[in-house]
């Protein structure tokens, strides 16, 4: 898991799904039914590649319990093929911290 604290951190590809996001979004917060639906809009942010997002609620059962829900984007395509994890918070701060929300 990536922690994105600083703005330099983020990739060209990240950006492209990043943007993508805040686009589709438009102002409005992220929830998981929301970016379900979103999913068109940023699907094929990186060119040749398909961009994933989804909601992981907190585990419950036995296993090692998961404090908080994440969100899991994957990139996959001819040159990547990659997966960040991160919490909701995380990412609405990353959407602001790059600048396009």
């Amino acid at each position: 898991m990536n922690d994105f604290l600083e703005k330099s951190d983020v990739t060209p590809e990240q950006r492209l799904v990043l943007n993508a996001i805040a686009s589709a979004l438009s102002g409005r917060s992220i929830t998981p039914d929301l970016m379900r639906t979103l999913a068109p809009q940023y699907f094929d942010a990186v060119p040749g590649h398909t961009v994933r997002i989804e909601h992981v609620p907190k585990r419950i059962s036995n296993t090692k319990l998961r404090l908080k829900a994440i969100y899991k984007i994957t990139i996959v395509g001819s040159r990547l093929d990659t997966e960040w994890r991160m919490s909701p918070n995380l990412l609405e701060s990353l959407l602001k911290t790059v600048g396009v929300r």
